[in-house]
Order: C-alpha cells, then sequence, then structure tokens
C-alpha cells in the first residue's frame, strides 16, 4: 500500500490532510485486497466524494467545526464497491501550512465494502 500523507483536494475544492495518524487509522485491523485498493485509491476516492451528513463532534472539542460523512464508489475488477469517509472540519491555524489559519478536513476512519 501507498502512503498518501499530504494535503489532497475533495470534490468541492476544499483541502483535505492525510497525516501519519491518518493513515494509521485508515490502514488498521485486518487489510483486506479490498481495503488495500481502497487506501491505495485515497486522493481520487477524496476527490470524487459526495458529502452525506454533518454533525457535531461527539466528544465536544472546540477545535472540531464539524464531522462529516463522505462517500465515492470503486471500481474494482467487475466489481463497483462503496468506500465512505468520517472526516472531522478543523477551523484553526495549521503548521504545515505556513500557519496559515484555513479550513482543514482531516481523515478519521474509512469504511469499505
Amino acid at each position: 500500500m501507498r502512503s498518501h500523507e499530504g494535503v489532497h483536494e475533495l470534490l468541492n475544492g476544499e483541502t483535505v490532510l492525510v497525516s501519519g495518524g491518518s493513515t494509521s487509522k485508515i490502514t488498521s485491523g485486518t487489510i483486506t485486497p479490498v481495503r488495500a485498493a481502497a487506501v491505495d485509491n485515497l486522493p481520487d476516492l477524496l476527490k470524487r466524494a459526495e458529502h452525506l451528513v454533518t454533525h457535531e463532534d461527539k466528544r465536544g472539542s472546540n477545535d472540531v467545526k464539524g464531522v462529516h460523512r463522505l462517500a465515492a464508489y470503486m471500481k474494482l475488477g467487475d466489481r463497483t464497491v462503496p468506500v465512505k469517509f468520517t472526516v472531522k472540519e478543523y477551523n484553526r491555524p495549521e503548521p504545515s501550512m505556513g500557519g496559515q489559519t484555513m479550513k482543514l478536513y482531516h481523515v478519521e476512519e474509512m469504511e469499505v465494502g
């Protein structure tokens, strides 16, 4: 599996950060061939993902503006596989972006199936 750490673009033009922590979360557990393909195609899936729902952070963090569920489909041979993401939205200065205050999306979870 490839590491896709860094900043990627979403369908709506917003940016999403895939950090080492994100990579650890989305690759934890059993790595099936389908899940490995989803990780390998992560930038493309994020760019094509459609918004499903937004809710408040259940832990009540002041840093989190909202928690979003996104979904995209991935072709795998003759199958079409749904991939869902949980992405947290932050509004805070981001050191990796020169300290600029920006809306930042951070991948927290990925469900394949």
